[in-house]
């Protein structure tokens, strides 16, 4: 008996998505990373009774716990692991993200290799932090890719459907630690000057990121002044400084993806791809986040290797590619 013929499209879809499925069995393979689960393990103690800020000292902000109340909740209430529990989570949270980026894209001006690229570039992106998987950095880059794809949209003058839900979703992620809020900065003064300030304004994004970047300050210091009063005032003096900025970049991981980002930036700017330009922002602002935290630690390197991997890919599979089939007079598509 012949086996049934898998279809030519299915197979090259298949074959786009084994590496991002060769790399799951080893990101959910214990130990889970030390600062996610201490997070969680915080998280825990939380609901249980200990004061988070003032008995529980810790320097990140408040955001990050309130994220992991659902897998502790689950871990506390039911049969299943916490751990286990964090890790559902994120598995989902990088569906919902690939999800909303397959609808964000203008797939008829894509080539067939771009197509695939990006088909399969959020789920790289979500095994892609490795030991950091479930990092505050890694759920900031995951919840930033749709909100990029969501920018390149938007600087063409285009509206969607989702762009509450992405708009939302981005805000938040971006305010799990207060250097992330950068990227959108550098992304949002980049679609001022492209739109001009007359279409920015009527544009509702930005704002309803700013709505929720507002209700979060509001809620500090009625849900956690601990925060504000002791905590604050620790993380000025004894945490915030270390390294220069120097000497952050010459720390091994971080200059090796530094220096490839520069190359990086100066092809992608080389072109009109409004993804790339806006791929290239987010890598920018990612590169600034880490070497303002001056501690040049391996997640703070996480984003930049993540968005450069997603800017060089995108880079190679349009531009370059592009330019082969223009040079050979083959149709792209």
């Amino acid at each position: 008996m012949s086996l049934p013929r898998v279809r030519p499209e299915l197979g090259k879809t298949l074959l786009a998505y084994l590496p991002a499925a060769l790399l799951f069995p080893a990101v959910l393979a214990p130990p889970l990373n030390h600062d996610v689960a201490a997070i969680l393990d915080f998280t825990q103690r939380w609901i249980g009774g200990e004061a988070l800020y003032s008995r529980l000292l810790i320097p990140d902000p408040p955001l990050i716990f309130v994220l992991n109340l659902l897998p502790a909740y689950v871990g506390k209430h039911t049969g299943l692991d916490a751990i286990l529990a964090l890790q559902l989570c994120v598995l989902f949270y990088g569906a919902v993200v690939w999800w909303l980026t397959v609808r964000l894209r203008r797939h008829g001006e894509e080539g067939p290799i771009e197509r695939y690229f990006l088909d399969v570039a959020p789920v790289l992106v979500l095994v892609g932090a490795g030991y950091d998987f479930g990092q505050r950095e890694h759920l900031m880059v995951l919840g930033a890719l749709p909100y990029l794809f969501l920018a390149t949209r938007r600087a063409q003058g285009a509206r969607d459907s989702y762009r509450y839900i992405v708009a939302i979703l981005a805000a938040v992620a971006s305010a799990i630690k207060p250097c992330f809020i950068g990227i959108p900065a550098l992304v949002e003064l980049y679609l001022l000057f492209t739109l001009g300030w007359r279409s920015y304004v009527r544009d509702p994004v930005p704002w309803a990121m700013v709505v929720v970047w507002t209700i979060y300050l509001a809620s500090l210091p009625v849900f956690f002044p601990d925060y504000l009063d002791v905590m604050l005032t620790l993380i000025f003096n004894y945490y915030v400084g270390g390294s220069t900025v120097w000497q952050t970049i010459l720390v091994p991981r971080m200059g090796i993806a530094l220096a490839l980002l520069v190359p990086l930036l100066w092809v992608g700017y080389r072109g009109n791809n409004v993804l790339v330009k806006i791929l290239s922002l987010a890598a920018v602002g990612a590169a600034v986040s880490a070497l303002v935290q001056r501690k040049g630690w391996s997640y703070h390197v996480v984003p930049i290797e993540l968005f450069g991997g997603v800017l060089a890919g995108t880079i190679a599979t349009h531009w370059l590619i592009c330019m082969l089939l223009t040079s050979a007079n083959i149709p792209r598509r």
